[in-house]
């Protein structure tokens, strides 16, 4: 009886452990398609908004935090990966797109 009960209770381990993992999967894979879903949609409406107002380049720029660096290399590789060394505010379109996106949201039901 108890060897039974015991069978039991690491089955039903196992089964809890393979249930976690695929949610785990499937949670990742949700995340991924939503993360690549707002990004094209974020790309759409850059373009839009750039073609309208003729803007022929829209760069990222970047808010690169140095404080996090351990040493001089990671500094290093942080001040390389950067994109945008200065833009003056008034090329910043971050606002425009945005308030623009937020114009077309239409939200789903689920």
């Amino acid at each position: 009886d108890f060897k039974k009960q015991q069978d039991e209770v690491i089955q039903a381990s196992m089964d809890l452990q393979v249930f976690l993992a695929v949610s785990e999967q499937r949670l990742l894979l949700m995340q991924r398609i939503k993360t690549e879903s707002v990004y094209r949609s974020m790309n759409a409406a850059i373009k839009k908004y750039a073609e309208a107002h003729s803007i022929a380049i829209v760069f990222v720029a970047d808010d690169t935090d140095f404080s996090g660096a351990k040493d001089t290399r990671e500094l290093t590789s942080r001040i390389a990966m950067r994109k945008i060394i200065y833009a003056h505010p008034s090329y910043d379109i971050t606002k425009d797109i945005t308030e623009q996106m937020n114009a077309e949201y239409h939200p789903t039901a689920k």
